[in-house]
């Protein structure tokens, strides 16, 4: 039989299981000795700083991230403020195209121009351009902005220049560089239909609209444009020359000449302007060129204006008028001027508009002919007094300016900055009828007193 002892768990394990207390060959076990892993010292601060760096990049990763975050939110808010700009300009753009035409050049027809040169136009750079027609052969004038006609006095009561032109689209200006012939001695009245067709006037008068001279004169020291003008502020005269290299050449000028004039006699030929010449001659030599006068202005011998004559040299030069009209001055005085030719006036102009003072004499100013030729002799006996009326271009210079339209284009580029339209471009105060009657010329009649 057996029996049955109950142990502990423990004592049976202990009984049953540890060998230890049991020797093995004769040879007692120890019980292995637990190993324990120590860390070494920079083997932690490795690990740590290994962190640190990791943290480290972290962070700069999500600043980096943050700012371009931060410029994309910037960017899109800038092209979103550029968009609207750009919209903004656009609507305003498109607006004012809508108001207005985009402005171009502005073109001008030149109907019958009748000059021996051909003029030119560059003083109106890019604003305008001019094209030169005969009335009778213009085309389309629609596509004008301004149309300058140039015509004689029948033709504009007539109207046979409006034949072809649309006084609807385009500024209708009236030109004339020289004066109208004509001898109606009555008013001329707006109740001619086709004077009412011109807005504008340009011409010599300097009472017109738009004024054309073919010389000027300016100022040495300020450049400033002194005739022709209708209120001239010239400077006072000077009685000598400051330069003594100037006054030496016009003197041996007028020292060399004879006691000679000469005139350039277009036509007409009035009777009492060759009287005048005529009344001259009695008293010292004139010769005479032109269609009135005793030699021929061949080869464009006129067109300059002679010096000479065989072994002889002008002195004086007769700028007798063919016309006696305000404001109207021939180009041969103007070019008497830039030589070294004394000009003796007589005309209906005012020529203080269009000359120094003392750099000619007026023969109007003459109690008589005889007493004019007597000066003229004295003028040729007296050189330091005859240089006296050349003093003058030591202040001013003469220049001679193409046929000019620099004014005309002004305006109509002008009224265009300001968008004006047509019928206000086309207001005016002074009108076609008003400006004939007013710029008729005179019968050409010598002073009571010259021929008693």
């Amino acid at each position: 039989m057996y029996k049955v002892v109950a142990m502990s768990d423990a004592e049976s394990e202990s009984e049953y299981t540890d060998h230890s207390k049991s020797p093995i060959l004769g040879r007692t076990l120890k019980p292995a000795k637990r190993r324990v892993r120590v860390r070494k010292r920079g083997s932690r601060k490795n690990k740590f700083q290994g962190t640190n760096r990791r943290r480290k990049y972290l962070c700069l990763a999500v600043a980096a991230l943050a700012i371009i975050c931060l410029l994309a939110v910037f960017i899109s808010i800038s092209d979103n403020n550029n968009t609207n700009n750009y919209r903004t300009s656009v609507r305003e753009e498109a607006a004012e195209s809508s108001a207005a035409p985009r402005r171009r050049t502005k073109s001008i027809a030149l109907l019958n121009f009748q000059r021996d040169k051909e003029p030119t136009f560059h003083n109106l750079r890019n604003n305008c351009s001019v094209t030169i027609w005969d009335a009778a052969q213009l085309e389309d004038s629609r596509s004008y902005d301004a149309i300058v006609i140039n015509s004689t006095l029948d033709d504009i009561l007539s109207g046979r220049e409006l034949i072809n032109v649309n006084p609807n689209d385009s500024l209708i200006i009236f030109g004339s560089d020289k004066p109208l012939q004509y001898s109606n001695s009555g008013n001329i009245s707006l109740a001619n239909s086709h004077l009412r067709i011109y807005d504008k006037i340009f011409s010599y008068s300097l009472k017109s609209d738009f004024i054309y001279q073919p010389f000027k004169i300016w100022r040495k020291n300020d450049s400033k444009i002194m005739s022709p003008n209708l209120q001239p502020e010239w400077d006072a005269p000077q009685a000598n020359f400051t330069s003594q290299q100037l006054r030496n050449f016009r003197y041996e000028s007028v020292l060399d000449s004879s006691p000679l004039a000469l005139s350039i006699l277009n036509g007409p030929c009035h009777v009492a302007r060759k009287e005048l010449i005529e009344r001259i001659t009695q008293n010292m030599d004139v010769h005479t060129y032109g269609e009135c006068g005793e030699y021929s202005c061949g080869e464009d011998l006129c067109k300059f204006i002679p010096r000479s004559r065989g072994n002889k040299t002008y002195k004086f030069f007769l700028a007798f008028e063919e016309e006696l009209c305000e404001d109207y001055v021939g180009e041969s005085f103007f070019k008497a001027l830039g030589l070294s030719l004394l000009p003796v006036v007589f005309g209906g102009a005012n020529y203080t508009r269009f000359a120094p003072p003392n750099s000619y004499i007026n023969a109007r100013d003459y109690a008589s002919i005889r007493e004019l030729t007597e000066y003229l002799l004295y003028l040729d006996q007296n050189p330091e007094e005859h240089i006296k009326y050349f003093t003058w271009q030591e202040k001013y210079y003469l220049l001679e300016t193409p046929y000019d339209f620099r004014d005309i284009c002004e305006y109509l580029t002008n009224a265009d900055k300001v968008k004006l339209e047509l019928d206000a471009l086309k207001a005016t105060n002074t009108t076609i009828a008003g400006w004939l009657n007013e710029n008729k010329c005179r019968p050409y009649e010598l002073p009571e007193a010259w021929t008693s």
